[in-house]
């Protein structure tokens, strides 16, 4: 065997409710050919027999049977108004925790991401007690005619199992699929795991139940693509595109995969293959921007609209343009929308916004020639050494046949020469040809023997070099010379973004106060430097020195951008709610050293010390409680973050709210004929005691 045989063989995971069915799916094709391997693991042969084996192994781990709760599923809404395609508004917010994308509640004034959708059936779901794993190869790789190719094929797939994954319970099988005719590998493995083994470094113990990259598509295919690579004896490779590379990536997506199989299916069938979304989008979209009437975004938009295509604006936060921000484009009865950049980047809006800018001064629309999807080209090795004898010969006999083909054009142009001559002679009426003509057509063939020759010079360097000089002349820095002839590309010109000006610049301070005017200019100029940008820890310390606070808000507030005045207001709102804890804190310790006193005079009273003593923890606990609130506020104002400081108080303010609403339910005289609970206990106590410290303070 020379080397591996490349193809294609692909692999797909499936989960499955009940083993048994999967374990007979083996033996249950009777009208179709039977396999043509089978093989076991941990497990008898026979069908029946092995449902039992595996049964047992479940029952002994607990895992016969089991059950989870279904879950709850989260659909995007709207992102402008919070509005799911129901007309439901939606109720959670996704965000990134530090690890992970979570959902979390939307808060008052929070424009929700996600609309959370209870299961239809709330019963508890069976979990998966089987896995269905297929290899599937391809006829470039695997011929399901020759014996040899199926059973180097099955012996492959069985030593790779048996290598990555000796601790399942598995049946492997081999067949030839009926309706495509290629030859496939079945493995069957019990969800709980049969025997403890180790796999990538991580552990997995006996019941165990199958999970993570054990049963992660991609982490089989990489697992069994590295095998292939590492055991060439099998004679197999993959030429399919590999786990972690971008085109790989791309070919996940689903609209990818619909255009690859549709491709396949148009070339089998010998027909043209239907358009699918992404491809409709980038012809809709340069059509829509050659029409006249299309000269700027929302022209674009409505045109697009027309067409069926709704375009809007995704990654804006506050309003503001975010690190994600691009146009989406959406095909009326899809699902899902597709970014510009997804679709190329001459559909992005930095692009798009490039060629009508261009269209406004009279430029015509560059339609691209197509999406490019190639990665950095790879560089020739340039070498010096000297051809093989083989080589050699065939340069020497490529050389005769370019010179034969040199020869065979010279005298093609001597016979046209000799005709046109003659032609000439003739149209004289028998004169003879002048010596001057004779003495230009000898230097026309001269020239056209020159130009010969150094054709095939160049052919002969060409092969020499083997094209490195042409592949490398890029990374020399050397600019490519214009062909002449053929007009140079327009680039498209990205549009200047317009200079923004604070509305603050040129108000005069109320009174002519010198020193608000400072603030004004001060707040101005911070407005521009922070135009399109969060404020941060700078930001609050420019402002502090400003001395901007709630009576500047209400006198010069309407001059400030809606971003500025939105953050301002969350400042505001934020450092009036850490003044207001920090109050709360004073009456607490002046309360609590009331209460010392009281206690210092009481102290051979114990029952009396010891409830004094109480009340004085509550209120050394409410200190601490008010410190550490206003530490928080204090902190993210610190930091410029103003609308999570605004958040924190008003969370502080509804845990307060909810701890008077209880105390009060209680004390209202609820009939209750259970026990009362710990709370409700707890509640009873820190009332009465709040009873008493009011009655003392009165007194």
């Amino acid at each position: 065997m020379s080397g591996p045989k490349r193809g294609g063989v692909a692999v797909k995971v499936l989960s499955g409710r009940t083993a048994a069915s999967l374990q007979r799916y083996r033996d249950s094709k009777e009208d179709k050919e039977p396999p043509l391997f089978m093989a076991t693991r941990h497990c008898a042969m026979d069908a029946e027999t092995q449902i039992a084996e595996w049964k047992a192994v479940r029952v002994e781990h607990g895992t016969q049977g089991a059950t989870r709760s279904p879950r709850a599923r989260y659909e995007t809404v709207d992102p402008d108004t919070g509005i799911h395609a129901s007309g439901q508004r939606g109720t959670h917010i996704k965000h990134w925790d530090g690890k992970r994308h979570r959902k979390r509640l939307a808060g008052p004034g929070e424009t929700p991401t996600h609309l959370r959708i209870e299961p239809e059936d709330a019963l508890p779901e069976k979990e998966s007690e089987a896995t269905h794993s297929i290899y599937a190869f391809g006829a470039d790789l695997v011929n399901p005619e020759n014996p040899e190719d199926v059973e180097r094929a099955f012996l492959t797939v069985k030593a790779e199992r048996d290598e990555h994954y000796p601790g399942l319970q598995e049946s492997i099988w081999g067949e030839r699929n009926g309706e495509s005719g290629l030859f496939h590998v079945h493995v069957a493995s019990n969800a709980t795991v049969y025997r403890a083994f180790e796999l990538d470094g991580v552990e997995y113990r006996a019941g165990q139940k199958m999970g993570g990259d054990m049963r992660d598509v991609h982490s089989v295919r990489a697992r069994f693509e590295q095998y292939l690579d590492a055991h060439p004896e099998y004679g197999f490779e993959q030429s399919l595109s590999r786990v972690g590379t971008p085109e790989y990536a791309a070919a996940q997506r689903r609209d990818g995969q619909r255009s690859y199989w549709e491709r396949a299916r148009a070339e089998r069938e010998g027909v043209a293959p239907k358009e699918n979304n992404q491809d409709r989008i980038r012809r809709e979209a340069y059509e829509a921007l050659q029409v006249p009437g299309v000269t700027d975004r929302d022209s674009f938009a409505a045109e697009m609209m027309n067409r069926g295509i709704a375009v809007d604006e995704t990654g804006l936060r506050r309003g503001k343009r975010g690190k994600g921000y691009d146009l989406r484009y959406k095909v009326d009865g899809a699902k899902q929308g597709v970014k510009g950049a997804t679709l190329g980047p001459e559909y992005a809006h930095d692009a798009i916004d490039a060629q009508l800018a261009l269209k406004t001064r009279g430029v015509e629309v560059e339609v691209p020639a197509g999406q490019q999807r190639v990665g950095e080209p790879a560089q020739l090795p340039l070498t010096s050494t000297s051809l093989s004898a083989e080589e050699q010969v065939e340069l020497e006999q490529l050389k005769s046949a370019i010179a034969a083909l040199a020869q065979d054009e010279r005298v093609r142009q001597d016979e046209e020469q000799q005709r046109a001559l003659q032609t000439q002679e003739r149209s004289y009426d028998g004169e003879q040809v002048t010596e001057e003509l004779r003495a230009r057509i000898a230097r026309d063939d001269a020239a056209m023997q020159a130009r010969l020759d150094a054709d095939a010079q160049a052919v002969f360097d060409s092969i020499r070099q083997g094209r490195a000089q042409d592949e490398q002349q890029p990374a020399t820095g050397v600019p490519e010379q214009p062909v002449a002839g053929v007009p140079e590309p327009a680039q498209p010109e990205k549009p200047e973004p317009p200079t923004f000006r604070s509305g603050l610049r040129g108000v005069k301070a109320k009174g002519g106060s010198e020193t608000v005017q400072r603030r004004l200019d001060g707040m101005a100029q911070l407005e521009e430097d922070y135009r399109g940008a969060l404020p941060d820890a700078e930001y609050e310390a420019r402002l502090t020195e400003f001395g901007i606070g709630p009576h500047f808000m209400g006198q010069y507030g309407e001059h400030l951008d809606p971003e500025t005045h939105r953050q301002l207001t969350w400042r505001v709102q934020a450092r009036a709610a850490s003044a207001a804890e920090r109050q709360s804190g004073q009456k607490y310790a002046e309360r609590g050293q009331n209460l010392r006193k009281q206690y210092d005079q009481l102290r051979e009273d114990g029952a009396q010390a010891q409830e004094l003593h109480n009340r004085i923890l509550a209120s050394d606990s409410g200190v601490e409680k008010t410190n550490a609130r206003r530490k928080e506020i204090h902190e993210l104002v610190r930091d410029g973050r103003y609308e999570d400081a605004a958040q924190a108080a008003e969370r502080h303010q509804e845990k307060d709210r909810k701890s008077r609403e209880a105390m009060e339910n209680y004390g209202s005289g609820l009939d209750r004929d259970e026990e009362p609970s710990a709370s409700d206990r707890f509640s009873a106590r820190a009332k009465a005691a709040q009873e008493r410290d009011r009655g003392s303070m009165s007194r």
